[in-house]
């Protein structure tokens, strides 16, 4: 494929939208997978009338099934939405590291997008490939899926915020906040637990601070409101919609150390490209703000898993891993811009010293990795551990 191809960022997505409107078909089908649940979820939902709060993906799902229950016509939508969130995030990681890098070697910055779009944790020789790892990306799990972009678009929303607080950018703010709730929360609870902090380090308690509160309470409120409906409006909509009465504990590990048999290998093994980059740049991320935000979302993310744990028969789901999934996604983002923005641009590949050249390798490793795990998903009939 001539390189040239990659000049295109929408070609790009087109292109990763057929690729995976069949994948994600072909795992509606299979089910011990998400998707096939979800379609079920769907049909109790419309038959029912009751629906989970987080409703953005599955209504979506339906209204593009022309409001059909029909099990077929569900995974037929089912394929096309998530092929659309997976080429939308390329897109949309793409256009924004544009707008902050400018359109200099814009067929170099597709590419490097499209390998994030596959960038996986390292396997271990203990342990599976996903579960006891947070990779900075996943495909079995569409409500994640989807959260992916309104995700990123939070973070990033949210720093220039922290930048330049305009009260103009509080309305989209605003939107971006109530997507997430309604896609899935997971990663609001992270910017709710991070994002008070740095806007207080930022401006005190000055009107800023006030300003920049608003979409972390309207979120806070937006969750308030999910939390009656899943768990507080009777026992038949508590019953389809938490998970054969589940709950929440507090149990620290509990969790990690059932899937991961060494937890600090694991973050290693999760994170080396951050870690790495940590390493090779700790003098100048000094007062680079963006990736402490990114690194602190993180931290977040990686504390609500490893401390918090379901209850009932969906214990060892491991669904407070979502939100370090997403986190991990944003930061390896962030990583990458900043090696183009003090590197990568000026220097090109050729300029780089060994340390940013093995880095380079490593980026592209993971990536490497991550298609392989992908065909190991199809040929494996979508086994994901």
């Amino acid at each position: 494929m001539p390189f040239s191809f990659f000049n295109n960022s929408f070609r790009i997505a087109l292109a990763l939208f057929v690729v995976f409107t069949p994948v994600f078909y072909y795992f509606s089908t299979i089910h011990h997978l998400d998707m096939y649940g979800h379609c079920l979820h769907i049909q109790a939902f419309v038959e029912t009338g009751i629906w989970r709060p987080n409703v953005g993906y599955y209504l979506l799902v339906w209204a593009l099934a022309f409001f059909s229950t029909d099990f077929f016509i569900l995974q037929l939508s089912t394929g096309f939405v998530l092929a659309f969130f997976v080429a939308w995030k390329f897109w949309l990681s793409t256009k924004l590291l544009v707008a902050e890098l400018g359109k200099e070697k814009k067929a170099l910055l597709n590419f490097t997008m499209l390998l994030l779009a596959f960038v996986f944790s390292l396997p271990v020789w203990y342990n599976n490939w996903y579960f006891g790892q947070i990779p900075p990306n996943h495909w079995h799990n569409s409500t994640t899926i989807m959260l992916f972009p309104f995700a990123l678009l939070l973070f990033w929303e949210s720093y220039h915020f922290l930048e330049n607080p305009e009260p103009s950018m509080l309305p989209f703010l605003v939107l971006l906040t109530l997507l997430n709730v309604l896609v899935k929360p997971s990663f609001f609870f992270c910017v709710a637990m991070v994002y008070p902090l740095f806007l207080l380090s930022s401006f005190r308690f000055k009107r800023a601070f006030w300003l920049g509160l608003v979409p972390v309470v309207v979120g806070i409120l937006g969750v308030g409101i999910q939390y009656y409906f899943l768990y507080a409006s009777g026992p038949e909509a508590a019953e389809l919609l938490s998970g054969e009465g589940g709950g929440v504990k507090i149990a620290p590990f509990h969790i990690w150390n059932y899937y991961s048999k060494n937890i600090l290998l694991s973050i290693l093994f999760s994170f080396p490209l951050p870690l790495f980059f940590f390493v090779l740049y700790r003098k100048k991320l000094r007062q680079e703000r963006l990736f402490f935000y990114a690194l602190a979302l993180l931290g977040a993310a990686v504390f609500i898993f490893a401390f918090f744990s379901e209850t009932g028969r969906r214990e060892y789901h491991s669904n407070f891993i979502w939100q370090a999934i997403v986190a991990s996604y944003v930061l390896h983002w962030v990583c990458v811009l900043l090696f183009f923005k003090w590197r990568l641009l000026s220097l090109g590949f050729k300029g780089l010293d060994k340390p940013e050249k093995a880095l380079v390798y490593l980026y592209v490793f993971q990536a490497f990795i991550g298609v392989l795990y992908v065909i190991r998903m199809l040929l494996k009939h979508g086994s994901y551990a």
